[in-house]
């Protein structure tokens, strides 16, 4: 019911994608450190130092991912995270920047989490993209993997407000401030970054982050599914391949970052 209409930017590269895609295209990795990775043979089921593009490291069954979940003591399993585990640190790496698919609508799922909160209730939605190009000044923050979250508080069925994701961070605005139809949130996703807004403009630091009308329109109520059901929802490593920074090494996954 409260599903929102994402609007991409029309210059948009990078589409919303399946996860389950993703995993697909993607090799599983243990990071080791430079030239030490090791990379998970489906096939003969071992870890193996390898940088191998072997058909064999590609969709490894979801259920293997699905079992580096958070460490006993709560620490994640994502490399360059602040809060990652010692040991068996892990990432998806897809080859060069998934590009998504370009017509999402009924095809890409969006996520839905929900809670109550004293008189209010959140319904948390998550857009996954396979690749964010991301630049500020001269500086590139390009990374592999990006999951955003948009969510709305209602109260007796009318929304009252939504919480916007951008950059790691989420930003309230009122009702007033919203556009919306028949209790349906407009969404207005950033060129690149994928940073969501409630209206068209620049925002953030020196206005890096762009939206815009005009561009595809993602109609997530077409497929919305519990976020508490996926199968690859514990995972605690990185979708996308490990950087230099944490700012560019892929983010931890919807489950681990709930409003």
């Amino acid at each position: 019911m409260f599903a929102p209409r994402v609007l991409l930017h029309p210059d948009e590269r990078y589409f919303p994608m399946d996860p389950l895609v993703f995993i697909s295209v993607s090799r599983f990795r243990h990071h080791k450190g430079l030239r030490e990775d090791y990379g998970y043979n489906k096939t003969t089921r071992q870890w193996l130092k390898t940088s191998e593009r072997a058909p064999d490291y590609y969709d490894i069954p979801v259920d293997v991912i699905n079992t580096y979940g958070l460490n006993p003591n709560g620490e994640n399993r994502r490399p360059r995270d602040a809060n990652q585990g010692e040991k068996w640190n892990v990432f998806l790496e897809a080859d060069g920047h998934p590009q998504g698919e370009r017509n999402p609508n009924a095809t890409v799922p969006a996520f839905l989490y929900e809670r109550d909160d004293d008189s209010v209730r959140l319904h948390q939605y998550w857009f996954f993209f396979g690749y964010n190009s991301s630049r500020f000044l001269v500086l590139q923050f390009n990374h592999q993997g990006d999951w955003e979250d948009f969510t709305v508080v209602t109260q007796d069925e009318r929304v009252i407000g939504a919480w916007f994701s951008a950059h790691g961070s989420r930003t309230y605005y009122n009702r007033d401030q919203l556009e919306i139809d028949g209790e349906r949130v407009s969404v207005y996703c950033a060129k690149g970054t994928h940073a969501l807004y409630p209206r068209a403009g620049s925002f953030n630091t020196l206005g890096t982050d762009i939206t815009a009308s005009g561009g595809y329109s993602w109609d997530t109520s077409l497929r919305v599914q519990p976020l508490f059901s996926q199968p690859w929802r514990d995972f605690a490593g990185a979708w996308g391949s490990v950087g230099e920074l944490s700012a560019t090494t892929g983010p931890l996954g919807a489950w681990h970052k709930l409003i």
